[in-house]
């Protein structure tokens, strides 16, 4: 401990310096020896003790400077790393966009008659042009009744008035004397929910009116036609009579003999042309309309430039962190770091790659108009890529995305998961089908149902009427299958072919689907012919013990010899297989055995995708794994610093005490040179 041999020096120095001062007879208070130890001043040495000691702190601190500013450079770069991280994840999420199959299937369809026609394209829709005539529009039957001067006071009767829309239950709708006007039977009627809108119109002057209830059915065409019984008495009655007819939207595509002509009953149409939507404004027979649906480039050029100005932030920011100043020695934070620019030559590598089955139109990506220029930069030539946008939509997404594709048309691909590319294709092999549960009503069905009964299908209500028919209550049941998940049909006993009882058939496949379902009428009752006992798949006998059924069967097979697993219709690819895990397809088809091959082709998103989710993995990724190494440094550095900083401050304070037992030593010695003075002054004068 040099300083304090150095410090024990000085107090030698300054207290030979005291007895010194002592002897020639410099005084001293005691008020001056207590100042000395709350400020090492040097009032009794004359020493600028503070001086001394900041002097000393400066030398010992040079190494916690440097400590500080390693810790400022390691901070710094854990700050470019974390910049780092978040341009490689901008990269990331705009592959996955471009992953996105809807992306490259984005449509557009345009109208040559927007004034006849107009036109609106999902994701999918089929390319092509598709010309045809509106012969005419659909719309909803009207009816109105004779006329009543007033609408509250004049009575039409009491009784019932009976509606039916198409082939619908009928509704019957209750007059009593409290709803016998005019305006009762609009509110009843609309209170009824009977599938039309009652309104009262006044086709008269404000002096002598004239009002009329008419009935709007609220659904178009032809299978929306109201029939009307008033059964009334008493009174005015009501005879209601068609305004306007109920009539079908017609289109029709060709000319001459050949024409096909398409009857549709509402004027929006989704199920002509596929994935396209027609709004029919106006009829015109003479007037042919076309609509285009092309590709729509729009959603994908949006896409690739963000991913190509993504890449190039990150591309920038490398260059900037590895810049070097000659002149001044300058570098950028992470220069030479080997695993930033390992990272980016990964990154690059994937870029510049040729895509194995993609079109040969489009393979790589300098032929879809995106090259890397002198500097480093991603360059797009707009024209090139509209153009193959436009022209090829399905090749781009084969060289940026996953795609799939099928040789048989009972086989869908649904999505690749983690499975390899292969342009050679996957052999697909069924063995079972799969089917949906179903329930078969124990007995037969009559023409009509002899009461009113009410099913309870999967838990939901579904009232039907005395006098309907069987393919009405069909209709019935039907109309509720978006919320039961049950259709209905008409079959032989054991569910099959065609006939006299009511089977029910989940809309879902596999065993995972289910259906019950339980009436208020008995077997043999004159109803559908369920009965009072619930039925499922599982347990179909119900109340006559005849009722038959069967659940529902998963897809069972293999992919390129691999086991998968099926869920209803979609065959998956297991998570331990070599070559097709996590491999999805959709097999529609109603046979086994072998059903082509499944194609996969990985692009270069793709393949950038799947580099950056190690390179950015969050457990185990350089990136990580680089922030990390960085933390943990900092902590060193931050824990040396206060380690260092607690030394300081004992030897600081080791030296403050030091000082203070100087200063009282020299104030001692002080008081008693001045004693000894006085002593000796008084001896003399003594002597005199």
């Amino acid at each position: 401990m040099l300083w304090l041999l150095c410090l024990d020096w000085w107090v030698c120095l300054w207290m030979e310096r005291g007895k010194e001062m002592a002897v020639s007879g410099s005084s001293s208070t005691s008020s001056a020896l207590s100042s000395a130890f709350a400020s090492i001043s040097g009032i009794v040495s004359g020493v600028q003790t503070d001086e001394i000691i900041q002097k000393m702190i400066e030398v010992q601190s040079r190494p916690i400077n440097n400590l500080q500013s390693q810790q400022a450079l390691l901070t710094a770069k854990l700050t470019a790393w974390q910049d780092a991280n978040t341009r490689l994840l901008a990269i990331k999420t705009a592959a996955l966009a471009l992953l996105n199959p809807f992306t490259f299937q984005s449509r557009k369809a345009v109208s040559s008659n927007s004034d006849l026609v107009a036109a609106q394209a999902t994701a999918g829709a089929s390319v092509g042009s598709y010309t045809f005539r509106v012969i005419s529009l659909a719309s909803a039957h009207q009816m109105a009744s004779q006329a009543f001067s007033d609408t509250n006071a004049t009575s039409v009767g009491t009784g019932t008035i009976t509606i039916q829309v198409g082939s619908g239950p009928a509704t019957v709708v209750s007059i009593t004397d409290a709803n016998n006007t005019l305006a009762g039977v609009r509110d009843a009627i609309n209170q009824a929910n009977a599938g039309v809108q009652a309104i009262i119109i006044n086709e008269g002057p404000a002096n002598n009116p004239s009002y009329r209830l008419m009935l709007v059915s609220n659904t178009t065409g032809t299978a929306g036609a109201i029939t009307v019984n008033a059964n009334l008495s008493g009174g005015a009655g009501l005879t209601l009579s068609t305004v306007q007819a109920a009539t079908d939207a017609v289109l029709q595509f060709g000319e001459g003999s050949g024409a096909l002509t398409v009857t549709k009953s509402s004027n929006t149409i989704s199920d002509v042309i596929p994935g396209v939507t027609l709004t029919l404004k106006k009829a015109d027979p003479n007037t042919p309309v076309t609509v285009d649906v092309r590709g729509d480039t729009e959603a994908p050029k949006s896409a690739v430039k963000t991913f190509v100005d993504a890449v190039n932030s990150f591309n920038k920011f490398v260059k900037e962190q590895f810049r070097y100043d000659p002149e001044t020695n300058e570098t950028g934070t992470l220069f030479g770091d080997y695993a930033l620019a390992g990272i980016q030559s990964d990154l690059m590598s994937r870029l510049s790659d040729v895509v194995v089955g993609a079109s040969k139109e489009a393979m790589a990506l300098s032929q879809i108009g995106i090259t890397l220029s002198a500097t480093g930069e991603l360059v797009v030539n707009d024209a090139m890529l509209e153009d193959a946008l436009s022209n090829n939509s399905e090749a781009v997404a084969k060289l940026l995305g996953v795609v799939g594709t099928t040789t048989d048309d009972g086989v869908t691909f649904l999505s690749a998961g983690s499975a390899k590319a292969s342009s050679v294709g996957y052999a697909v092999n069924i063995t079972q089908v799969a089917t949906r549960a179903r329930v078969t009503a124990g007995a037969a069905m009559g023409d009509t149902l002899s009461v009113d009964e009410t099913l309870f299908v999967n838990g939901s209500e579904i009232k039907l009427k005395a006098g309907m028919t069987r393919e009405q209550v069909v209709a019935a049941i039907n109309a509720m299958s978006g919320t039961t998940g049950v259709t209905a049909s008409l079959t032989d006993a054991n569910g099959e072919g065609s006939g006299n009882y009511l089977t029910l058939t989940t809309t879902r496949y596999g065993s995972a689907a289910s259906v019950s379902v339980v009436s208020n009428v008995a077997a043999s009752g004159g109803g559908t012919g369920f009965g009072v006992v619930t039925v499922t798949q599982l347990n179909p006998a119900g109340e006559t013990g005849n009722g038959t059924g069967a659940p529902g069967q998963d897809v069972q097979g293999t992919i390129n010899g691999e086991p998968a697993t099926g869920s209803g219709q979609v065959l998956t690819g297991n998570s331990s297989n070599p070559n097709t895990a996590g491999l999805s397809v959709l097999v529609t088809s109603t046979t086994a055995g072998e059903h082509g091959v499944v194609r996969i082709t990985r692009g270069i998103a793709d393949a950038v995708d799947r580099l950056l989710a190690f390179v950015i993995n969050e457990k185990s990724g350089p990136v990580q794994t680089a922030q990390e190494s960085l933390n943990t440094q900092i902590e060193d550095v931050k824990r040396n610093i206060e380690e260092m900083q607690k030394r300081v401050d004992a030897n600081v304070e080791a030296l403050r005490k030091k000082f203070i037992d100087m200063e009282a030593a020299l104030g001692k010695l002080q008081s008693q040179s001045a004693y000894l003075s006085a002593q000796i002054a008084a001896w003399n004068n003594a002597k005199k």
